[in-house]
């Protein structure tokens, strides 16, 4: 209202702020019959009529009603302190009393002076004389006592747990409260206030399990304890746990077994609620728990770990009782050692046959033994031995030393000349006891001598200017005087001039060759190959025999000289991919070359990109190419060749030179990069942080693209790849050098060992070169490459300098003849088993093999190849001798030689060879076959010679027979043959050349015909011997092989001779081929034979009948026929 004076009844407030508020100037407001009301907890009601003054403020900070409270600030609102009503609503009292706060501190006490009104459904309404704190409570009840904590059946650690006590009372005022457990006062008459939570403090009470309950008592003496018992368990002490050691338990050591035992004892004096076995392995960082049997109050368990793996476990128990309290047992651990102890990188120093001799020479001996337990306590390696021999005689063993980490150390003292023999032992504390494979080396005084260098400089010389190509230093480190021959090899065409030719050198000097060179009138590039040859008289045992310093001289003219060289370039590609080519360009001539390019001839079908060098400055100045073509995706595939060439312009002639180089196409896979000199190939990655030092393993992977180990062949293998890539993630590395250092470092070379810049994430493959293949002797051999480069990545630049080792394992033979070797040895072993004879010895052998060559011994293999390839040989050559000279040894006996020795070393070689000692068999087979030939060869006993060579002397007599028998008749029909075509042909002249007197006598009336006569009858008179030798010849050629009488011979050829005549009838009449007086010739011949012949045959027939008559007139008459008829060949 906005009245200075105003007057209100019955009027009922309600408000959040502030009742009743007057200003200064409303100084007369009444009041009567006024309620405040807050609907929820009740209200005030003031009955008489008040007078509110100026500036009043009944705020709800000076009246206010709660829940079961009312309260009007009297001091503040003085006006309002007169009789009123109270209201309060939800009360929850069965039969309520009003209460009153006398003094303002909180304490309500039961009101005299309020008179009740009403109770119905929880509104409670009383009056009252004048205002202060009201309130209400159950009208003259005992309090309600109420245990707030612990819960029952808890636990308490120590010996004066505490109890919260809530007391509810009708009366408000504190209230006594006593705890008993177990029947004894616990907490004596504590004080507790009425409606408040309070905390009461046992009395120190023993371990134990404690029934307990609280009492109350308010000050009108109604007293009240808590609802039931409640149970309180103490315990101030932790379980205790031991273990039971026995033999089958192994704590904080180290063992060789899959299982464990344990057995452990827990007690509590209360109650155990919980127990466990945690076990952890270190292998992968599991955990198992196990869980033990709980209750009571001590008890006993017993853990059986079966099939445990390699590697390190830690357990614990833990024991929890009732009460919360923990003990966990100290940590324990055992180690699985199942696997034995490594022995690698076996290396001993001096390793070469240089320092290799027998005079004292102090060999050591290190190696890396690797146990996996060696950071175990009780466990790793118990001790190292070096065990050698010499010979196979005599065994030696030493302590090795450790020198630092896994390597240990020993030595022994190469005292005598031979085949030393060395392994190595290693015992650790699980009782595993692995050997090394037997290394040999051989001592002995060498021949050994050295070149430098083997690969001469690329040098060039003006037509017309000899120089100075290299100077080379001859060594010899062997161990005694060696004379050499030194010359030019017999292909290099340019002129050299040696400062000498032969060298003799004592043990330990050495000399200098200086090579002279003219060079050759055409401009161009020339290879140059220097040979040394060690022309002592034990040339075969010298090391090397022979060896080259190689190198190229280029002749050039005025102006520039451009040498091309391929660096590197894709060994193969596929199809759809990139390939690439790096090409060196080298300046040797005395004048820059100007607009200078390099150009690639490329298979068909392929994009060529041709790249320009721009000016390329004299002597010596380098350039690079770096060049990719895209190969289609329908190349063809298969060897491509690749050609590049260099040139320039503006200059009267150029002097270059080109390479090419070829690449295999496939139609899919991976693209690799090589070297075209020597093959080979690699590629690297990049990742990491861009800067230097402190790389990572993926890192340092990156920049050396190569592996660890390389296997090489000794005297073929010249070179291998080594790619650098950069690993330093958004950085370029300009200025990269690498360096190679070791023990053989000398001779071996990069190229190119500089390069200007890789880019981000990129590689350069370069090519190591052996220069003396053939120095580098069986073994393994360290080598350390360093790469030193600038890592720009934006504006910050750092020096980077990264080293990696790379072991080259050089052997006799290459990887792939020594599987081959296998191989051929197994093959032997199943034709040996095909034979049906002893295999167990080859197969020994194979195995040993095998070794060899897991371990990378490949020269090992090819020995125990070439042992297994004798003995099947002499099993074969000892199976033939013994079958052979059985027969023999026993067939000499029967005839009565004395051959007993020969038997007694025949029956000792099928001994050793039923055995499968092949090789001794064969030597046995060789000796008794010597004693054979001696105790039948020593002495002819004709007799026996006779009985033991009948059916040879047979034959050979009846094959000499008849080889005599037909070369005479061979001879005969020869010489028959040949002078009968003599005569033909003689008849064919004679016959001639009366036709050519005829012609000339009549046609061409050159001759007269007396000189016609008597040439003509010379012609007839030898024509007529002529035909009889003819028809003499033929009867003999053909009666040759009848061996009939001779009258059935001349009969055969008296009927020739009438053939003959018919023919030449034939001839003459019928034809006519003949002139008259050739008829008439040749049958006058004819005929005068005819007629000797008839003749003797009649003579033959009077003898055939004289014979039959027996007496001396019959004989005498044969006689005379006879004579006559020789008289008459005559």
């Amino acid at each position: 209202t906005t009245s200075n004076n105003n007057a209100f009844n019955h009027t009922t407030l309600r408000t959040l702020v502030d009742w009743i508020n007057t200003d200064s100037g409303s100084s007369s407001n009444h009041f009567a019959n006024t309620t405040f009301d807050i609907p929820a907890n009740g209200s005030i009601t003031i009955v008489p009529n008040v007078t509110a003054g100026a500036s009043t403020n009944v705020s709800r900070a000076n009246l206010y009603i709660a829940w079961n409270k009312s309260y009007l600030n009297s001091a503040s609102l003085t006006f309002l302190n007169v009789s009123g009503q109270i209201l309060l609503r939800n009360i929850t009292f069965a039969d309520p009393g009003s209460t009153v706060d006398y003094d303002d501190d909180g304490t309500f006490a039961q009101c005299a002076t309020c008179t009740e009104v009403n109770f119905f459904q929880g509104v409670f309404t009383y009056n009252i004389t004048s205002f202060t704190a009201y309130s209400s409570n159950e009208a003259n009840l005992p309090p309600a006592v109420t245990i707030v904590t612990p819960a029952n059946n808890s636990t308490a650690t120590n010996s004066t747990p505490t109890v919260s006590v809530r007391i509810i009372d009708t009366i408000d005022s504190n209230v006594s409260v006593t705890i008993f457990a177990n029947g004894s006062n616990k907490s004596y008459n504590g004080t507790v206030i009425n409606g408040t939570e309070t905390i009461m403090a046992w009395s120190s009470t023993a371990d134990g399990i404690y029934y307990y309950y609280a009492s109350a008592r308010d000050p009108l003496g109604n007293v009240n304890v808590s609802d039931g018992n409640s149970t309180l368990i103490i315990d101030t002490t932790v379980p205790n746990i031991t273990q039971t050691p026995n033999s089958d338990s192994s704590n904080n050591t180290t063992v060789n077994r899959t299982w464990q035992f344990f057995n452990f004892s827990i007690v509590d004096n209360t109650y155990l609620a919980n127990t466990s076995f945690e076990l952890t392995s270190a292998q992968n960082g599991s955990t198992v728990n196990y869980s033990l049997t709980k209750g009571g109050t001590s008890y006993n368990y017993t853990i059986n770990l079966t099939n445990a793996v390699e590697g390190n476990y830690s357990y614990r128990v833990y024991a929890n009782d009732s009460a919360g309290n923990q003990r966990r047992f100290i940590n324990n651990w055992f180690f699985v050692d199942l696997e034995a102890t490594t022995i690698e990188n076996i290396f001993h120093k001096p390793n070469d046959t240089n320092d290799l001799d027998p005079n004292n020479t102090l060999v050591n001996v290190t190696a890396d033994v690797i146990d996996s337990s060696q950071n175990i306590s009780g466990g790793g390696i118990h001790s190292v031995v070096l065990e050698f021999s010499t010979n196979g005689t005599t065994i030696h063993n030493t302590t090795m030393l450790n020198v630092s980490g896994n390597t240990k150390w020993g030595n022994f003292t190469s005292n005598a000349t031979g085949n030393w023999t060395y392994r190595i032992f290693a015992n650790d504390t699980a009782g595993k006891s692995p050997v090394s494979p037997n290394t040999t080396i051989s001592v002995a005084y060498d021949y050994t001598w050295t070149l430098s260098p083997t690969n001469i400089t690329t040098t060039s010389a003006a037509i017309g200017n000899n120089i100075t190509m290299v100077n080379i230093t001859l060594n010899n480190t062997g161990d005694y005087s060696q004379i050499f021959v030194i010359a030019k090899d017999i292909a290099v065409v340019p002129i050299v001039t040696l400062n000498q030719t032969t060298a003799n050198l004592s043990q330990g000097r050495q000399t200098m060759i200086q090579v002279n060179v003219t060079p050759p009138t055409t401009a161009g590039t020339y290879d140059m190959s220097i040979k040394f040859t060690a022309n002592n008289s034990t040339q075969s045992t010298a090391t090397p025999q022979v060896n080259y310093s190689n190198g190229t001289f280029i002749s050039r003219g005025d102006g520039p000289f451009l040498y091309l060289t391929i660096d590197s370039a894709n060994a193969s590609v596929a199809r759809g991919d990139t390939y690439y080519i790096n090409v060196k360009v080298v300046n040797y001539g005395n004048e820059t070359a100007n607009s200078a390019w390099v150009a690639y001839s490329v298979p068909s079908g392929w994009t060529a990109t041709n790249d320009s060098l721009g000016s390329v400055g004299p002597n010596e100045t380098t350039t690079w190419s770096n060049v990719t073509f895209a190969v289609p995706a329908s190349a063809d595939t298969g060897a491509q060749a690749i050609l590049a060439y260099v040139g320039f312009q503006n200059y009267k002639h150029n002097q270059t030179s080109n390479a090419s180089t070829s690449v295999s196409v496939t139609s899919s896979g991976t693209t690799t990069t090589t070297t075209t000199t020597s093959g080979g190939g690699g590629g690297a990655g990049g990742g990491g942080g861009g800067g230097s030092g402190g790389l990572s393993e993926a890192q340092k992977a990156a920049l050396f693209g190569t592996p660890k180990v390389y296997d090489l062949v000794s005297g073929k293998d010249k070179v291998f790849p080594f790619v650098v890539g950069n690993p330093y993630a958004g950085s370029e590395m300009h200025n990269v050098s690498i360096e190679v250092t070791g023990l053989l470092s000398q001779y071996l070379r990069v190229e190119p060992k500089f390069v200007a810049k890789i880019p981000k994430d990129g590689s350069y493959p370069t090519k190591i070169i052996i220069t003396a293949p053939a120095y580098f002797t069986e073994g393994e051999h360290e080598l350390t490459f360093t790469i030193k480069s600038t890592v720009i990545k934006g504006v910050v630049r750092t020096k980077a300098t990264e080293t990696t080792k790379v072991v080259l394992r050089v052997h006799e033979i290459s990887t792939d003849d020594a599987k081959e070797l296998i191989g051929d040895t197994a093959g032997l072993i199943a034709k040996l088993q095909k034979a049906g004879f002893y295999s167990k010895g080859i197969e020994a052998l194979l195995k040993k093999a095998q070794a060899g060559f897991e371990s990378g011994d490949y020269k090992s293999v090819s020995e125990l190849s070439k042992d297994a390839q004798q003995l099947v040989d002499n099993a074969f050559a000892s199976d033939k001798g013994i079958k052979s000279l059985g027969p023999q040894v026993e067939g000499a006996g029967n005839l009565g030689a004395r051959v007993s020795e020969s038997a007694r070393l025949l029956n000792l070689a099928k001994a050793a060879f039923a055995r499968g000692d092949f090789n001794t068999a064969a030597e046995r087979i060789k000796e008794a076959e010597l004693t054979y030939l001696v105790e039948t060869k020593g002495y002819f006993n004709f007799a026996y010679f006779i009985r033991s060579n009948f059916r040879n002397i047979l034959l050979s007599t009846v094959a000499a027979i008849l080889l005599s028998v037909g070369t005479y008749f061979y001879g005969t029909y020869a010489y028959l043959s040949h002078n009968l075509r003599g005569s033909q042909r003689e008849e064919d002249i004679l016959l001639g050349l009366m036709k050519t007197i005829q012609r000339e006598c009549f046609e061409e009336k050159k001759m007269s015909m007396s000189e016609y006569g008597e040439a003509m009858f010379q012609y007839e008179r030898k024509l007529n011997k002529v035909v009889q030798k003819i028809v003499e010849l033929e009867s003999k050629k053909a009666n040759l092989l009848k061996f009939g009488h001779e009258d059935q011979q001349l009969k055969h050829e008296a009927a020739r001779i009438m053939e003959l005549i018919k023919e030449t009838q034939k001839k003459y009449m019928e034809k006519g081929d003949l002139e008259t007086r050739i008829y008439e010739d040749k049958m006058k011949g004819f005929t005068a034979r005819l007629g000797e012949v008839e003749e003797r045959i009649a003579s033959l027939e009077a003898i055939k009948a004289v014979r039959e008559n027996k007496g001396v007139f019959g004989k005498l008459m044969i006689w005379l026929t006879k004579a006559v008829g020789e008289e008459e060949k005559e």
